[in-house]
């Protein structure tokens, strides 16, 4: 299952990508474990802290 783009290589992210990564599985915990509206909130929150597109137009591969 696809679910976003990574900001750094921009190669496609899936679930199952994610939870084979011990930091990915711990992360879903706790996003899984937050209750109402708290894990759309904490994920909003994090994506703050995304580079802007200039930071990627200004980087070497």
């Amino acid at each position: 299952m696809k679910l976003c783009r990574c900001p750094v290589c921009h190669s496609d992210i899936h679930l199952d990508v994610l939870l084979e990564d011990d930091a990915g599985r711990e992360m879903l915990g706790i996003i899984t474990n937050l209750r109402g509206d708290n894990a759309r909130a904490l994920v909003s929150y994090i994506s703050l802290f995304r580079p802007g597109k200039a930071h990627y137009l200004t980087q070497e591969h």
